[in-house]
C-alpha cells in the first residue's frame, strides 16, 4: 500500500510505500458448541463443550457468571448453576457495587469470553 501525508502548515506532501500485515485467524476464535444439561436447579454442575477455551475463561450466565473459569483440554468447561448473580461476578474493573440477584426458574443466558474471543449464546433452564 502507498500512504500519502501531507504537512498542512508547510503545504509538503510526502508518500511512503509500506507493508500491511494482518495477524489472527479463524483459528483462534472460541466457541460453545452445546451445554449438558440444558435445564436443572441451582447447584447443577453443568458442562460446557466446544473449542477454543483456554486456561483461563468466563463463563457468563445472566447478570453474572464466573472468571477464571479453567479449561484443561481447550474443549469443556465445568459450571455450577449459581444461587446468586451479580454483575460484579463477571467485572474486570475492580470495583462494583452491584447486588446479587438471587437466581429463580427461567432461562438464562450462557456464553463464555476469553483472549481469543467471544461464543455464541446458548440458554440453560432454571428448573425448582
Amino acid at each position: 500500500y502507498e500512504i500519502s501525508t501531507r504537512d498542512w502548515s508547510s503545504d509538503v506532501c510526502s508518500s511512503d510505500l509500506v507493508t500491511v500485515i494482518v495477524s489472527g485467524s479463524s483459528s483462534n476464535s472460541v466457541v460453545l458448541s452445546s451445554i449438558s444439561p440444558t435445564s436443572g436447579r441451582v447447584g447443577t454442575q453443568v458442562i460446557l463443550l466446544g473449542n477454543g477455551f483456554t486456561s483461563d475463561n468466563m463463563v457468563h450466565f445472566g447478570i453474572g457468571g464466573v472468571q477464571h473459569a479453567y479449561s484443561n483440554n481447550g474443549t469443556a468447561i465445568y459450571f455450577t448453576v449459581p444461587s446468586y448473580l451479580s454483575p460484579c461476578d463477571v467485572t474486570t474493573s475492580g470495583v462494583c457495587s452491584m447486588l446479587a440477584q438471587q437466581v429463580t426458574s427461567g432461562t438464562y443466558p450462557l456464553y463464555v469470553t476469553n483472549q481469543n474471543g467471544s461464543t455464541q449464546t446458548i440458554y440453560f433452564t432454571v428448573t425448582n
